[in-house]
């Protein structure tokens, strides 16, 4: 990784204010992907694995501050797409975020997207 992304230009204060899409009663949950289509995804994601129901990605950065500066940018990407990944900061300088589609029971399209907007934005 060639370094973190800036944050957001609007204050951290705006953070969170901003108009998340919902599920709505009688709208249905996102379909599980198929294994071979989670594999398919995964070719085109470099780092991303797949854990049992999850997909993961770990990074190490320089330091502690990087790590924080990385795991804020991942939430504040997932907060826009209104898709709550676990996100873990540890021994220092690593960041691991977590994905699965929760009310589906696994991987949906939602993580792969997740995933491919977390990429594209660092």
């Amino acid at each position: 990784m060639g370094g973190v992304a800036p944050l957001p230009p609007e204050p951290l204060a705006q953070w969170g204010t901003h108009d998340t899409a919902t599920f709505r009663r009688g709208e249905s949950m996102p379909e599980l992907l198929s294994a071979q289509a989670i594999e398919q995804e995964l070719s085109e994601l470099p780092g991303w694995t797949r854990e049992g129901d999850t997909l993961t990605r770990t990074w190490e950065v320089k330091g502690f501050n990087a790590a924080m500066q990385l795991a804020n940018v991942v939430a504040y990407v997932a907060n826009r797409a209104n898709h709550h990944p676990d996100i873990l900061v540890h021994d220092y300088k690593w960041v691991t975020v977590t994905t699965t589609t929760h009310d589906s029971g696994g991987i949906t399209g939602n993580d792969t997207a997740l995933a491919r907007t977390i990429e594209a934005t660092l």
